[in-house]
């Protein structure tokens, strides 16, 4: 969902921690498509940064 309103909102890069596998490896699957997917999908160039922080936000995800 935010991945779709990047496109919407024309933002240039997307810089995220956890991945969509990130997440689904620690039993969270309600969405399943990357933001690797949606940029490759976009009408325009989006560049994509992953695993920023990454064990910080994993972190994060485990204590919810």
């Amino acid at each position: 969902m935010c991945a779709g309103l990047a496109v919407w909102a024309n933002v240039s890069t997307v810089i995220f921690g956890s991945s969509i596998a990130d997440t689904a490896a620690m039993g969270r699957t309600r969405i399943m498509v990357g933001m690797e997917e949606i940029a490759a999908r976009s009408p325009f160039t989006l560049d994509v940064i992953g695993g920023l922080l990454k064990d910080e936000c994993a972190e994060l995800y485990r204590g919810h």
